[in-house]
């Protein structure tokens, strides 16, 4: 259903799962040991700093790469230059993310982590930043619409409700991807899978040609 429902990439937050963490790269290895999902499904690999892991984070990436298309990796760590050399010798690609749970950046910064990002050897760079007004929510939105004409690789996404919007409307501007879940959210403004479906569907032409409709 997940499929049918244009979910395309599943996305693996190591740090959260309950359990330890070989038992989630376990489920991981299992799930992508089905040819069906493998073949259906990019899989995106995330492991957010937490007290528990921030020791041995690097390590666990050199795990989760094998089992995984692609890893995402904050702006802001020490660790990014590690993380990314390890992707390349397993030949993978890297989102480099930046979040902002207060505020959205003037044009200026997003543009500096934009630049950084891709001299990092980003693949794609995403930027969520909360939107305090709709002024936020449009100025990521050009920003992104701009970029987007130089080379097809941001994820644009605006935090909170008055962003809420920008989950749907972001891929006409040229966002690559929008992030939806299954069970509940770990984003402010974050939609369901089911609703994003059929917001898409509704409003995003792209979208219904992408499905076949």
């Amino acid at each position: 259903k997940l499929y049918e429902g244009g979910v395309r990439i599943l996305e693996f937050r190591i740090d959260s799962f309950p359990e330890d963490n070989e038992t989630v790269f376990s489920y991981i290895k299992s799930v992508r040991s089905e040819r069906l999902l493998r073949e259906r499904f990019g899989f995106l690999g995330t492991i957010r700093e937490t007290d528990r892991n921030r020791s041995d984070r690097v390590r666990l990436f050199e795990s989760l790469l094998p089992l995984v298309d692609c890893v995402d990796i904050e702006y802001e760590t020490t660790i990014r230059k590690d993380v990314i050399a390890l992707a390349r010798q397993y030949g993978k690609k890297v989102m480099i993310s930046t979040h902002y749970f207060e505020k959205t950046p003037d044009n200026s910064e997003l543009n500096t982590i934009y630049t950084e990002s891709m001299e990092l050897g980003a693949d794609i760079v995403k930027l969520a930043t909360l939107a305090r007004n709709r002024d936020d929510l449009f100025r990521l939105m050009d920003f992104t619409r701009v970029r987007s004409r130089e080379r097809s690789n941001i994820i644009a996404i605006s935090m909170g409700s008055i962003g809420l919007v920008s989950r749907v409307i972001a891929s006409l501007y040229g966002s690559v991807m929008t992030y939806g879940f299954i069970y509940e959210s770990n984003a402010p403004g974050q939609l369901s899978v089911q609703d994003l479906h059929r917001e898409l569907l509704l409003y995003n032409p792209d979208y219904r040609q992408s499905l076949g409709m």
